[in-house]
């Protein structure tokens, strides 16, 4: 998630904002395939989640969701 800064996708094809994810793809995909680099176009302070604590809090979130439904 991009907490400050300026970050290209590629050839600049998206300029993001505070608070936008991106990377869930390759965290969902098992294969280990990227489909996308990024480049910062300036400082930029970024928050790192792996494989692992990426499924723990969609796990969380999902149980959540499907109990705020109930």
């Amino acid at each position: 998630m991009l907490n400050f800064g300026t970050v290209y996708l590629n050839k600049e094809v998206a300029k993001m904002q505070k608070g936008t994810p991106f990377g869930d793809l390759a965290l969902t995909n098992k294969a280990d395939t990227r489909l996308a680099s990024i480049r910062m176009g300036e400082e930029t302070f970024l928050a790192y989640l792996d494989r692992v604590n990426y499924d723990q809090v969609m796990k969380k979130v999902v149980k959540r969701n499907t109990q705020m439904k109930l």
